[in-house]
C-alpha cells in the first residue's frame, strides 16, 4: 500500500486507511504538531466542526508510523464548473427571450440549442460563450461564465 504525499482531508484520509474518525483522531494528537503536521480549515462553523487537514510533513510521519511507503503526487488543477461536463464548446447567442429571464437560444455546430443562465439580461446577440452540457441528461446547455456587464464576461 502506498500513502500519497498532499494535504488530505483526515475524515477522507481516515476511510482509506479502514479506521473510525475517533481513533484517526486519538492518533494526529499523539503523533502530529498542530499548525505543522495539521491544521483546522479557516471558515465561520465553531473550531470543533472544523474540517482538519493533514500537511505533507504530517501524511510523512503517519506513513513512516504505519510502515507504508510514500508517494509524490502533484495537485491536478480542476475546472470546477466543468467538472462533470461531456463536452465543452463554444457557441453564439442567437436569441435572448424577453419573458424568460433564465433562457437564451444558441447556435451550437449549426443547431439551435437552448442555454440556461443566471440573468438573460446582460446577454446579447452575437456573444461567443463556451458552454457545457449535462452530459447527455439535460437538453439544456449550461455557460461556464456568465457575464458580469451586459455583453462582457
Amino acid at each position: 500500500m502506498e500513502l500519497t504525499v498532499m494535504a488530505t482531508r483526515e475524515s477522507e484520509l481516515a476511510k482509506a486507511m479502514g479506521l473510525t474518525r475517533k481513533a484517526m483522531t486519538d492518533l494526529r494528537n499523539s503523533l502530529l504538531r498542530p499548525q505543522t503536521d495539521w491544521y483546522r480549515e479557516d471558515t465561520k462553523a465553531p473550531e470543533a466542526k472544523r474540517p482538519v487537514w493533514i500537511t505533507p510533513e504530517g501524511m510523512v510521519k503517519l506513513s513512516e508510523h504505519w510502515g507504508i511507503k510514500t508517494v509524490q503526487v502533484e495537485a491536478e488543477k480542476k475546472i470546477l464548473s466543468a467538472a462533470n461536463a461531456a463536452e465543452v464548446a463554444e457557441c453564439t447567442v442567437l436569441t435572448v427571450f424577453p419573458r424568460n429571464p433564465r433562457l437564451v437560444e444558441v447556435l451550437l455546430n449549426g443547431a439551435k440549442r437552448m442555454m440556461r443562465v443566471r440573468d438573460n439580461s446582460k446577454w446579447t446577440r452575437g456573444m461567443k460563450v463556451e458552454v457545457r452540457t449535462e452530459g447527455g441528461m439535460s437538453n439544456f446547455l449550461i455557460p461556464l461564465r456568465n457575464p458580469r456587464f451586459k455583453g462582457k464576461f
